[in-house]
């Protein structure tokens, strides 16, 4: 049942999480969202920050839906599509320059449509900011109307949705009554629509235009963050692979993606014929990559590849359809081959708000409508491919982060610099890390001796043990570096405690505690000051963090019901601060330095690829990664004066620090949270915080 105060707690979170937003906006001098045409038509946020504006779109929808009552909300709007579709159709928004107004008549003889039917489309989308009227039979742009003028893949994605996808959709219902359970792509609500038995691919590719508009919907579609190749190719280990073939590959951008990111790979790519004519392979990649007509229906021809990858092939088609295309790979499979899906995993339910879960879950259904195809989660992904052959193993689903700052490997390349004589690499893929090391030894051209890569992952408390006891057989260690994190949008329970605060708080100080008695035999034996470092973030200060009252802190942060994704993310970084300040008065005199800091807003390469909006614009703010990295090993060597302390662009600044942190209830929050902590850990571990 839905709390009374339901509405007013959505109205405090859309209040509290706009106006961070807007002070972040503020503070780097970036512009307001607005529907004037001066507004960008991308902005490219920090995960922090976005995180902030997730939170308010999520809360605004379930508000409006409150508001509207459980009678209106359960009618979507029938009329939704039909002004915007006509916008694109008869090209209203190139009709007449974004900086200039027109009138109706004038648009309706542009585009050779009567001005009565105009002025009744326009009036339409003007009430979803689209197009204005500053004052009567005058029309000005808004951000979207030049949006649309200016971003032509767009109006092709908004041209396919209108033609093919949302007339299939409303036959959906009476083909899975004609068809019951069929998985043919011929008998689907498109078929019903068109009157057609042949299936909605074949019937696109057959009429130029058609073709055409779905091929610049669907790089409408692969611009998006989420659709990034950046994504496959940073986090999957190809530099170690020796053949890979790109399975209904298109044109090859994928594969030549992957063949620049590791230069000893070499890459087949396959498609149709008709589909790779006329392409052209680049002159540096002539020699590792092939094009190769084939289709996936049949007996896959190259034997022995070490990877097959199929990028976004598999949810076009049914689980009939798509295991007939693994099943012909089977014949050319080597053991220890790997088949690598690229592929959309739909979340399990209620891992997502419902707001961010309406997304997947209709492409699920249009997929249905258009070709009686899928969306899978990662059950289905394991069922299809256990279906196909037993002899497949070793699934794993990953969904990588949309975003890496990399601090970690650009610090580790400035301790390299500085004549490091060890570096241990903690890191969860070692595949990754070993090409990490292979950068910064190429980089820095240290001995291949100094670096090392150790598997680490914070969601374990048994990872976290064994690499603890690993270190503790070191000669020394001078410096511990906690910088890994993360900030998740789905539930999960991890070992007992939700994802975000096991790992960034649970998992950070257990690894500390494990390590510390080796920091301080270091510092006896060697006459040194070993430093315990810790990364927070300066949006710690953003968490509001009422759970600090409650009996139990970590049993609040548990409760599904509390707070947003977001907000359980800034709260971990409060937490981290809370503790180091707990900490830090028990290691006077221990010789050990413990210190926090922000590395201040950083963004990598991935981080800054966006939409296909940024043919138009990009905004790039935050510093680069190489410069954060810069704090952390400003922190990692700073002397006695910052023990304890805040750390902000590689200086102490405890100002930086939250007002709370810094009052007499932060005090009190903080030695609250160390002593729940340290129940936690000693429960974990007996005995380990003494």
């Amino acid at each position: 049942m839905i709390p009374t105060n339901r509405i007013v707690e959505l109205s405090s979170t859309i209040h509290d999480q706009t106006t961070k937003l807007d002070a972040y906006l503020t503070a780097n001098n970036l512009p307001t969202p607005s529907f004037d045409i001066s507004c960008p038509l991308k902005l490219l946020l920090p995960p922090d920050i976005q995180a902030l504006r997730d939170a308010v779109l999520e809360a605004t929808d379930e508000l409006i839906a409150l508001m509207l009552g459980p009678v209106e909300s359960l009618i979507p709007p029938p009329n939704s599509w039909i002004s915007v579709t006509a916008l694109q159709r008869f090209k209203i928004a190139s009709s007449f320059p974004p900086t200039e107004t027109s009138t109706f008549g004038e648009i309706a003889r542009a585009c050779s449509i009567p001005e009565s039917d105009c002025r009744r489309l326009m009036r339409h989308a003007m009430t979803f900011y689209i197009f204005s009227e500053p004052s009567p039979g005058i029309v000005a742009h808004t951000a979207s109307s030049k949006a649309l003028a200016e971003v032509p893949p767009a109006g092709a994605f908004i041209g396919f949705v209108a033609e093919e996808m949302l007339p299939a959709s409303t036959r959906l219902v009476d083909a899975m009554q004609r068809w019951p359970g069929s998985e043919e792509p011929s008998e689907t609500g498109f078929a019903l629509t068109y009157a057609t038995d042949v299936p909605m691919m074949q019937v696109t590719s057959a009429d130029p235009r058609r073709a055409q508009q779905m091929g610049n919907a669907m790089s409408f579609l692969s611009s998006r963050p989420g659709e990034n190749v950046r994504h496959l190719v940073d986090n999957f280990p190809f530099s170690a692979v020796g053949l890979l073939v790109d399975v209904g590959g298109a044109k090859g951008t994928v594969g030549m993606e992957i063949a620049r990111s590791a230069p000893e790979i070499k890459v087949v790519v396959q498609d149709k014929p008709e589909v790779i004519k006329d392409t052209d392979i680049p002159e540096d990649l002539k020699r590792r990559l092939k094009l190769m007509g084939h289709d996936f229906f049949t007996e896959q021809p190259v034997k022995d590849a070490d990877i097959y990858l199929i990028r976004n092939v598999l949810h076009d088609w049914s689980d009939k359809y798509a295991a007939k295309i693994l099943r012909n790979l089977i014949p050319a499979l080597k053991k220890g081959a790997r088949v690598l899906v690229n592929d959309r995993c739909l979340p399990p339910p209620g891992a997502l708000s419902l707001y961010k879960a309406r997304q997947p879950r209709a492409s699920d259904l249009y997929m249905k409508g258009i070709q009686n195809a899928k969306e899978r989660d990662s059950a289905d992904w394991i069922t299809l491919f256990e279906s196909v052959d037993k002899r497949f193993k070793h699934f794993e689903v990953i969904s990588p982060p949309g975003s890496n700052c990399g601090l970690g490997k650009e610090s580790a390349r400035h301790f390299a610099r500085l004549g490091a004589s060890k570096l241990i690499l903690a890191v969860r893929n070692v595949k990754a890390g070993e090409d990490a090391k292979q950068d910064i030894q190429n980089t820095t051209r240290c001995s291949p001796d100094v670096i090392e890569v150790w598997p680490l992952d914070l969601a374990s408390n048994a990872s976290i043990k064994t690499f603890a006891d690993r270190v503790s057989k070191l000669s020394r260690v001078d410096v511990l570096l906690e910088n890994a994190g993360i900030s998740t949008h789905s539930w999960e329970l991890v070992q007992g405690f939700e994802r975000t605060i096991a790992v960034n708080v649970i998992g950070t100080f257990y690894l500390a505690m494990l390590i510390l008695p080796k920091l301080k035999l270091s510092a006896e034996e060697f006459g040194s000051r070993p430093r315990l470092t810790v990364v927070s973030t300066e949006v710690h200060a953003w968490a509001k963090f009422p759970e600090w009252k409650e009996p139990n802190v970590f049993d609040a942060l548990n409760d599904r019901s509390r707070g947003t994704f977001a907000e359980r993310y800034l709260t971990s970084k409060l937490l981290v601060v809370l503790v180091a300040r707990a900490i830090a008065p028990d290691l006077k005199g221990s010789g050990v330095i413990l210190n926090v800091l922000s590395p201040g807003l950083c963004h990598s390469e991935l981080a800054r690829e966006g939409s296909i909006f940024l043919t138009t614009m990009k905004l790039f703010f935050g510093r680069t990664t190489e410069m954060g990295s810069r704090t952390l090993v400003a922190a990692a060597l700073a002397g006695s004066e910052s023990a304890g302390k805040y750390m902000h662009n590689g200086e102490v600044d405890d100002q930086r620090l939250s007002p709370f942190v810094r009052s007499e209830e932060g005090q009190k929050a903080a030695e609250k949270v160390w002593e729940e902590l340290r129940a936690i850990l000693d429960s974990i571990d007996p005995g380990i915080t003494r």
